[in-house]
């Protein structure tokens, strides 16, 4: 099944190709998480003193995520694994641009400028990966690279939301029968249709 407007179709998972921007925003999740995964164990194996004893639960006084990447040796692992998850984000975003620009719409030079946003910031996770929260600047330094990152990865969603917000309508419209009465047949493909709202095809 896809959903259809006057910008285009968007397929469902079954129908995505091998490479697209929702598979590689999941193989970033994958390997985000993952990344902090195996800092922790490593940390709880290796170093476990620096779970109870670090940077960032003596200024802020919590025990977040971050503290089992930040200390070593779990820094020499998890570095480098870091940037296998900003590489997956980066392609996330370069697919969902190049997906916009063949896209009409008032939304397009909105989403071109939020996916190029989101780029930059995340980018900026870097500095909390990389640099270790250490003195005043240092801590400085890793905080606000968490913090751009995580508004990077925010602006990502918003450009999605922004995608599927024209094809709402139709999600909305009751009953379906009446919404599909409204749609005119695709010339490139017999079983979907098309309306300026959007509609359902099977």
């Amino acid at each position: 099944m896809r959903w259809c407007s006057a910008r285009g179709c968007t397929f469902t998972p079954d129908e995505l190709p091998l490479v697209s921007s929702g598979r590689t925003l999941v193989a970033f999740d994958v390997c985000f998480f993952a990344t902090y995964a195996v800092g922790w164990f490593v940390t709880a194996v290796f170093n476990r003193g620096g779970l109870e004893d670090n940077g960032i639960a003596r200024v802020f006084r919590v025990y977040n995520i971050c503290i089992g990447v930040d200390t070593m040796p779990a820094r020499l692992v998890c570095i480098p694994l870091s940037y296998l998850s900003i590489f997956f984000f980066m392609l996330t975003v370069i697919l969902a641009a190049h997906r916009v620009t063949y896209e009409p719409g008032v939304w397009k030079a909105l989403r071109l400028l939020l996916l190029l946003t989101a780029m930059l910031l995340a980018t900026m996770f870097t500095w909390s990966i990389g640099i270790e929260p250490v003195g005043v600047e240092n801590m400085r330094l890793h905080v606000t690279g968490f913090g751009l990152g995580l508004i990077g990865y925010g602006l990502l969603k918003l450009s999605s939301v922004l995608e599927f917000l024209p094809m709402a309508g139709c999600a909305r419209a009751a009953p379906l029968r009446a919404t599909l009465s409204s749609c005119q047949p695709s010339s490139r493909r017999p079983s979907s249709s098309f309306s300026s709202r959007g509609c359902s095809s099977s």
